[in-house]
């Protein structure tokens, strides 16, 4: 929920989730309620609380059909409003429904999930699904497609990660206001997918994508979203700081061993027209003389060391207050 000293992200248009049951639209909507400034609701979770009946009782009683008008009701309602809206997996087969999906005024996301992703996730869930199959799924995928704006694939991502891909594509499409939301990419160096096993004395416990789930969880709460990436290779690196203008409102890196000797990465930073904020768990002075030398943060617009974790979340408040 939205706190009293942040403002609300303002969505300038609906924005639908669609895709098959399980692909993770309900898990998106959740994770916005809970960690997000930004509205957001689920279709079957709304049926359920307004029949009191969920859309798989529903179906059990009075057959696909019945469920379907109930559905299309509150779809119209809510489409109305400005906010991302979860789509029961069913919903696209209604034309109605489909009609208002491809409309100019709605943008439409497609969660591209395998079946087998989807089945086992079923399994796992232990949620009712009486017309869950195989058929099914190989009648819905090509009308997903045909009504998507945008399409993203969530086999080989974290639900989290679908979060951040949705909310980065809204920003940089201009469906989200940007005076009320940043994109901020989040890089790291070598060996930062180590970390929790590493050296726990300067990097902690915690592994990479844990720290990653922190950090995006608190900048979330703050009107920030995180589009990670980590990287053994310095080229890779420099080529994510070179297209980041285009999409990105800042840069958080952490360099790690490169911060000490990378004249590649320091070029790329200084031509870099968006605020870039460097980072390091640990404190590079009062370590060994060779870390001290930090010539890509010396590039920076501002750099953080010394706070672990905290570091991150640091350079999340200065650019909220410097932006």
């Amino acid at each position: 929920m939205a706190s009293k000293k942040t403002l609300k992200v303002k969505i300038k248009k609906p924005v639908c989730l669609i895709g098959y049951s399980c692909c993770g639209k309900s898990y998106v909507v959740e994770y916005l309620n809970k960690y997000s400034n930004i509205d957001a609701c689920d279709i079957d979770d709304l049926i359920k609380r307004e029949t009191r009946r969920t859309p798989a009782q529903h179906i059990t009683k009075h057959g696909e059909n019945y469920l379907r008008k109930i559905e299309y009701k509150i779809i119209k309602r809510e489409i109305e409003k400005n906010q991302i809206i979860g789509l029961g997996a069913g919903a696209i087969e209604n034309k109605k429904v489909r009609t208002l999906l491809q409309s100019k005024k709605v943008v439409t996301i497609y969660l591209d999930t395998k079946f087998e992703t989807c089945s086992k996730r079923n399994v796992l869930a232990k949620i009712p699904r009486p017309l869950f199959s195989v058929d099914k799924y190989n009648v819905r995928k090509p009308l997903y497609k045909k009504c998507a704006n945008h399409i993203i694939a969530t086999d080989k991502i974290t639900k989290s990660k679908a979060v951040s891909k949705i909310l980065s594509y809204l920003y940089y499409s201009g469906v989200i206001s940007k005076k009320t939301f940043k994109n901020v990419l989040l890089l790291n160096g070598p060996n930062m997918n180590m970390i929790g096993s590493r050296d726990q004395k300067h990097y902690g416990r915690m592994t990479y994508d844990e720290l990653v789930e922190k950090i995006r969880r608190h900048a979330l709460k703050r009107n920030c979203n995180i589009v990670d990436y980590q990287s053994n290779i310095e080229g890779k690196l420099v080529s994510k700081i070179n297209k980041a203008p285009a999409k990105y409102t800042a840069v958080i890196i952490n360099p790690a061993a490169f911060s000490h000797y990378s004249v590649a990465i320091r070029d790329a930073i200084e031509v870099l027209p968006v605020p870039s904020i460097c980072v390091h768990m640990s404190d590079i002075n009062n370590r060994e003389e060779f870390r001290k030398n930090d010539m890509v943060g010396d590039a920076c617009t501002n750099k953080l060391v010394g706070r672990g974790y905290h570091s991150y979340t640091d350079a999340i408040t200065f650019l909220n207050k410097f932006l």
